[in-house]
């Protein structure tokens, strides 16, 4: 089993009564999910961050990912965690 295929949706809805907190103001809520599909149609999701993360999957992990054994998740982990911080 490898993984084949990684696509990211950005969900985005405004919110009635934009507010403030301490990183600035909110006017709408984001949501990225991400869908994991395997060679023999296993599919996994996850969901977190926005824009920024859909770029770090699609740029610095997808790259890393596809081909490669899901099984094998702390390997994995630990490639893409080292290609994170190492990325300029």
């Amino acid at each position: 089993m490898k993984i084949e295929k990684i696509e990211t949706y950005l969900l985005e809805s405004p919110i009635d009564k934009p507010f403030g907190w301490s990183q600035g103001w909110a006017g709408n809520r984001t949501a990225l999910i991400c869908k994991i599909t395997t060679d023999d149609g296993l599919v996994g999701w996850g969901e977190g961050g926005a824009s920024p993360s859909q770029s770090a999957i699609h740029d610095i992990f997808a790259p890393l990912l596809i081909g490669k054994d899901p099984s094998n998740i702390n390997a994995l982990g630990i490639n893409c965690f080292i290609a994170f911080t190492t990325t300029a």
